[in-house]
């Protein structure tokens, strides 16, 4: 499933669909973060689709799947700035006709995702216990030192999110789950393995460096 656009919406980047597209195939986006093009009243929004079975209210402005039904909740007044198709910074891959148009967009989804990161609703720094094992330490001096809104965080994360979040309460963490993370939070985890002491049996002699999350688009 490919998207042709993108934009931030509601504090995450959000892939864009026409109507049709959407009702033709719903099922395609039962899980992804996906806004739907919607004309109310001759005004053009992307409307968020959310699951209605899920969310039975039908609050927020969006396009809820009930099963064999959707409905549509438009924005009120107030609200409808920030879903208006001509008010968002809509990334277009329509417009990439050859590597460098392509790579300019990327550019420009990556400074729209940074602009989310770092507009800081509430700073999340997880408490560390007497408990902790060094790795998970580690991960939450880092954490703590990003002064980061980790919620902002949560599209990187997907599905897992709040699972994952709530490790922090926790004093281990695998060694899968600390590289994912890290590369959830742009963050670089290298392993060194070295001699324990001068003294021991067989001794390398060297150190051994591994970097164990991937590198950046830039690298």
């Amino acid at each position: 499933m490919e998207f042709a656009k993108r934009a931030a919406i509601e504090g995450r980047i959000l892939d864009i669909v026409n109507h049709d597209m959407y009702a033709n195939n719903k099922e395609l986006y039962a899980n992804t973060s996906t806004a739907i093009e919607v004309d109310i009243d001759g005004k053009q929004y992307a409307l968020p689709y959310r699951n209605g079975q899920t969310n039975q209210k039908y609050v927020d402005p969006g396009v809820y799947d009930a099963g064999c039904v959707y409905f549509v909740v438009p924005p009120s007044p107030s609200q409808e700035r920030e879903y208006l198709l001509e008010n968002l910074n809509v990334i277009d891959y329509q417009n990439t006709n050859n590597l460098s148009d392509f790579l300019n967009t990327q550019k420009q989804l990556r400074n729209i995702e940074e602009e989310l990161l770092t507009d800081i609703d509430d700073i999340f720094c997880p408490t560390i216990g007497p408990n902790d094992t060094a790795e998970m330490k580690a991960l939450k001096q880092a954490v703590a030192a990003k002064q980061c809104d980790f919620n902002k965080y949560a599209q990187r994360f997907g599905d897992n999110y709040l699972n994952d979040k709530r490790l922090f309460k926790g004093s281990t963490i695998t060694m899968r789950k600390l590289v994912s993370t890290a590369e959830n939070l742009d963050l670089a985890v290298e392993l060194t393995i070295r001699d324990k002491n001068p003294d021991v049996p067989n001794p390398m002699g060297v150190e051994i460096h591994a970097i164990l999350t991937g590198g950046s688009d830039d690298e």
